[in-house]
Order: C-alpha cells, then sequence, then structure tokens
C-alpha cells in the first residue's frame, strides 16, 4: 500500500484467516496477524499488525 512518504506491504501470518458468517450476519470477512515491510522517508521498516478486510454489502 502506499502511504505518506513511502510504500508497505502486508503479508498475512495466516492465510486461512477467513471468517464465513453468511448465516448470522450475511458476510464473509477476513481478519487476522499481519507482518509489515517497506520503505518509509527513504528508510527500511518493519511492523506486525492486525487487519480486518470487510468487503462492502452489493446495493
Amino acid at each position: 500500500m502506499t502511504v505518506p512518504g513511502g510504500r508497505l506491504t502486508v503479508t498475512p501470518n495466516l492465510v486461512v484467516q477467513e471468517l464465513n458468517l453468511l448465516s448470522t450476519v450475511g458476510a464473509v470477512y477476513w481478519e487476522g496477524s499481519v507482518s509489515v515491510r517497506g520503505e518509509i522517508a527513504g528508510s527500511p521498516v518493519t511492523g506486525i499488525g492486525y487487519t480486518e478486510i470487510y468487503p462492502p454489502r452489493p446495493t
């Protein structure tokens, strides 16, 4: 992803973190731990995080 001053790559630590909640809330989404690598202002950066990817509902 592009961020102010640089770019980051976000990589899931475990790919199979999808939650299928179609029967309860009507959606399937992904959430889980991630590793981050990239460059900000010309310096390498690394990190860890937690990400949720929730697709928009169809209109």
